[in-house]
C-alpha cells in the first residue's frame, strides 16, 4: 500500500510502523507471516492458552504413548491449536485478570479449608457436650422405678 506523502511520519505509533514498513519488508524477504514470526505476543498468554481446557483436550487426543498422565506431542500437534491472538494490551489485560480470578480462586480455597476445620471443631464440640453424662447421674435410682 502505497504511503501519502503528506503524511506526518513523525506521528506514527510504533503499531503504525510495524504495520507499513516492517511487515511487508519481511514478506517480501520470503517470510510467512501466519507461520514464521508473531508480531506481538506474550509469552505468558500463549502459555495460559496452552493450558485451557481445549488445548488439553486436543493435546489429549492426539498425543500418542501408554502413560495416561503424559502422552507425547509433536511440534507439528502443538502449531495446530488454535489460539485466538488479541492485541497485546489486550493480552495482558487477560492475564491480569486471570492473576486476579485465581488468586480470589486461592484465597476461597482457603477460607473453605478453614471454614471445614472449624466445622469439624464445632461438631466435636457437640458431641462432646450431647454425650456427655452429668455427674450424679450415672445410674437409674432404683427406688423411684415403679414396676
Amino acid at each position: 500500500m502505497p504511503l501519502n506523502p503528506n503524511m506526518d511520519k513523525k506521528s506514527f505509533s510504533e503499531r503504525d510502523i510495524c504495520t507499513k514498513f516492517i511487515t511487508p519488508a519481511v514478506e517480501k524477504s520470503g517470510w510467512n507471516k501466519l507461520t514464521q514470526f508473531l508480531e506481538e505476543v506474550s509469552l505468558e498468554y500463549i502459555n495460559r492458552c496452552n493450558n485451557f481446557m481445549n488445548a488439553r483436550i486436543y493435546y489429549a487426543s492426539m498425543g500418542t504413548g501408554s502413560s495416561p498422565s503424559m502422552k507425547n506431542i509433536t511440534r507439528k500437534h502443538m502449531k495446530r491449536v488454535l489460539i485466538p491472538l488479541p492485541p497485546l494490551s489486550e493480552q495482558y489485560r487477560i492475564i491480569q485478570k486471570l492473576n486476579e480470578l485465581m488468586h480470589t480462586c486461592y484465597a476461597l480455597e482457603a477460607t473453605i479449608k478453614e471454614s471445614a476445620s472449624q466445622n469439624e471443631k464445632l461438631l466435636q464440640q457437640v458431641l462432646r457436650e450431647a454425650l456427655r453424662i452429668p455427674v450424679g447421674k450415672v445410674g437409674i435410682e432404683m427406688e423411684n422405678v415403679e414396676y
